[in-house]
């Protein structure tokens, strides 16, 4: 999975406890902040939904589905951490930009997706650079794409 993770100080950085005791700590406060961010960018979010990984948010349902995914990733998850000389109880925020091809659709006709996907990504980062407290992890290994555990 190619995206973007970082850390910063924007978000909770108590996400364990609301990890554990709700669906909230999976990047939801990410994905509210970014969510304006997009929307200032000219795009629409059809939907804020929660998705296997953290938060997604939908901004293209035809003629395919563009989603934005938000979610944050602690030290059980990456095998990097030590070595990224972060502390077991830091968060690392990632996104990255999706898309879903209806299946019939895709079926009879070649949906070209690049176009759009190139440039949502490049909005997405322009946004994330343009944050002074945003300050990228190039090197996060995940171990898993279950984040759930």
């Amino acid at each position: 999975m190619s995206g973007y993770t970082f850390k910063t100080n924007l978000f909770s950085s108590d996400f364990l406890v609301q990890q554990r005791a709700s669906s909230d700590g999976h990047g939801l406060e990410f994905a509210q902040w970014l969510q304006p961010q997009l929307e200032a960018q000219g795009y629409r979010i059809h939907v804020l939904e929660e998705d296997a990984c953290g938060w997604s948010m939908v901004v293209q349902l035809e003629p395919f589905k563009l989603f934005v995914s938000c979610f944050v990733v602690d030290a059980g998850a990456a095998s990097n951490f030590e070595a990224l000389k972060m502390p077991k109880d830091a968060a690392a925020w990632m996104c990255f930009v999706g898309v879903t091809e209806p299946f019939f659709k895709s079926l009879f006709k070649k949906i070209n997706t690049d176009a759009a996907v190139q440039k949502l990504d490049e909005d997405l980062k322009a946004i994330l650079v343009g944050e002074p407290s945003i300050h990228f992890i190039p090197d996060l290994e995940l171990d898993s794409p279950d984040y759930d555990d």
